[in-house]
């Protein structure tokens, strides 16, 4: 589910309350049963803590900022 977040939100189709949910998903699966779930949010963690202005800009603009 959280991969279809990021997609909206890359289509400017996003809205805060994806961020949030995206920081709740990071947030759990780091106390998953499997190993290897805290592994693969990793990039979505580094990608809010880092680029969280360039991530709000995709749905502040309504796209991509990047592609004209």
């Amino acid at each position: 589910m959280w991969f279809h977040l990021l997609e909206l939100i890359e289509a400017g189709k996003g809205d805060e309350e994806h961020i949030a949910i995206l920081r709740e998903h990071v947030q759990r699966l780091n106390y998953a049963f499997c190993a290897l779930a805290p592994g693969a949010m990793g990039p979505v963690d580094g990608l809010l803590r880092h680029f969280e202005a360039e991530v709000r800009e995709h749905f502040i603009s309504g796209k991509c900022p990047c592609r004209s």
